[in-house]
């Protein structure tokens, strides 16, 4: 059996998972997010007869 980790490998383990978190959501999320919110805003200035 494999020793149990020591904290510091634990911390860098945490770490490295959040920053991989941070990366894919202003990667994937947030563009998606803001093409929907571009896309509502173009419907709605059309709708609006282009103001």
């Amino acid at each position: 059996m494999e020793p149990d980790p020591s904290i510091w490998e634990l911390l860098a383990t945490f770490l490295f998972m959040g920053i991989t978190a941070i990366v894919t959501m202003s990667l994937i999320v947030f563009p998606i997010i803001g093409v929907g919110i571009w896309t509502v805003s173009r419907v709605r200035r059309r709708r609006d007869g282009g103001r």
